[in-house]
Formats: structure tokens, sequence, C-alpha cells
């Protein structure tokens, strides 16, 4: 009988070590994740209480559950606006103008038709979808009436879409993608409120958060700030130059400098407002 090979100990060692190393990772990104969760809660909800409805905290605070998952993350925002916004359809296309086409990630309709998001596709080059990519604010577009439309007024009025407001979520120089909501009748009076509303939530809330789902799915949620940078964060959130914080620290500006730039890296921020925020939500 042939004897049946035991692999050595040392052979099962690095096997017996995987699973630790495995749940260390995402013991650490879970951690990265609330602290994200944290930080974004400060800066997004906290700070904009009184400044803004309630009805935006209160479905910003139900986006930041969903920070790991950024498919559930759109979809509860949707959800609020479809309600809100009494709509027919929302939909949310993740990506940019330099893109061919524009993809639908995520839709939600009132009345419960299944999710065909995948199918959903417009040229980037059509002059309505070029509006949105260039417009700094949410935009209402009449479907039924305008003629510049043109064949994206076809398409929708196929599915019953006589009206749009649509918004690009940008964050800072970052430009993730647009947020549609539709209805099946003429709504003129979207061209106001409904259309202030969109903006606000997009800007305010959206764009940040959408963004920060994406960076901790991808691995890039904040990490911890050293003890060196924090002392720096600090001075910067109550509003110092570089130059103050150099002198006060006791540091070249060099150093300064690259601390910063390690902070930005950090905390995922673009620029020195969106540092100073980051940076409040820390202390």
């Amino acid at each position: 009988m042939n004897a049946i090979a035991v692999p050595d100990a040392a052979e099962n060692r690095p096997l017996a070590h995987a699973v630790p190393r495995t749940s260390s990772r995402l013991a650490a990104h879970s951690s990265a994740v609330e602290r994200h969760r944290k930080m974004l809660r400060s800066r997004l909800i906290d700070r904009n209480v009184g400044a803004v409805p309630s009805a935006m905290l209160d479905c910003a605070a139900h986006m930041l559950l969903y920070l790991d998952d950024p498919a559930g993350l759109q979809r509860a925002v949707l959800r609020h606006l479809l309600e809100k916004l009494d709509a027919s359809r929302t939909d949310i296309g993740l990506g940019s103008p330099d893109e061919p086409m524009h993809r639908i990630a995520v839709e939600e309709w009132r009345d419960g038709v299944p999710d065909r998001a995948q199918s959903r596709e417009v040229p980037n080059r059509h002059p309505a979808v070029q509006i949105v990519w260039r417009s700094n604010g949410a935009v209402y577009l009449d479907i039924q009436n305008d003629p510049v439309l043109g064949t994206l007024r076809t398409a929708t009025l196929g599915r019953g879409v006589r009206a749009k407001l649509a918004c690009r979520i940008q964050d800072g120089g970052r430009v993730i993608g647009m947020v549609c909501v539709d209805a099946r009748e003429p709504r003129g009076d979207w061209n106001g409120q409904a259309r202030d509303y969109l903006n606000t939530m997009t800007e305010t809330f959206i764009a940040p958060i959408l963004r920060a789902s994406l960076d901790c799915v991808e691995g890039r949620a904040p990490m911890p700030l050293t003890t060196a940078e924090m002392a720096v964060a600090r001075l910067v959130a109550a509003g110092m130059t570089d130059k103050q914080v150099g002198k006060t620290l006791g540091k070249s500006p060099n150093t300064i400098d690259n601390q910063l730039r390690s902070i930005r890296a950090k905390l995922n921020v673009a620029n020195r407002t969106q540092l100073a925020n980051a940076c409040w939500a820390l202390l």
C-alpha cells in the first residue's frame, strides 16, 4: 500500500496565518469605514442642522448607513427623491463627460418596474446630456415641448416621461456622474423649488457621500493621521495659513507642505476648504 503523504507542518503555517491576516484587513477596513462615516456625519450633517430641510438630513443619515455599499446608498437617495419630488422615476449614472456613453447604474420606479439599468445608455454628445454636464447646478428639461431634446424626447416619451430634472454629481474637481428625476406629466413647478432642492441635495450630500462610498469600496477610505499631522490639522481647522502653521509649530515650509499633502491624501480632500471641514470632524 502506498503511503499517504502528510504535508509538513511548516507547509501548513502560511495557511494557518492567512485567516488572521485576512480578518485583520477586514477589521482595518471596517474601522476605516466607520471613521469615515463619523467624519462625514460631523462635516455634512451636524454642521447643516438648521441650514437645510430636515428631510435632507434624514436622507443623508440613511445614506451613511450604506457607506460601504454604493448601490444601496444610491437606492436610498433615489427613493427619497422619488417621494420628496413626487416623481415617477429616478436614476443615477456613474461616469464622466469624457466617456462615449452615459450609462445608468441604478434606477427606481414609483410603480415598481424592475431595474433594467444595464440596458440604459445615452450618448454623452447628445445636446440634452451636454446641457447637464455643462451646468453648475440642477436643470429642468421640458421633454414634451423642448425641440432641442430631439431623439431623447422620442425615447423618453415612449417610456411615458414628459419632464426631467437632472444634476451633475461633482465633489471638488472630480465628476462622479449624474442624477435624474423623471415625471410622466409636464411639471412646470419643478423649474423652481424642486430644482433647487435637487441641486442642494446633490451638492451638499449626494456628491461627497457617494464619492466617499466609492472610495471606501476601492480601499481609499481615510487613514488615521499621525500625531504631527493632527497638530497641523488643528491649526488648519482654526484658520491659520501654511506660514502661520509652520511658525507656530517651529517647522519649515517644506515640512508643513509635505504634511499637508499627506493629510489631503489620507482624508481624500482636494482643496483647503474641504481639508478644514474634514479636520474639524476629526477634532
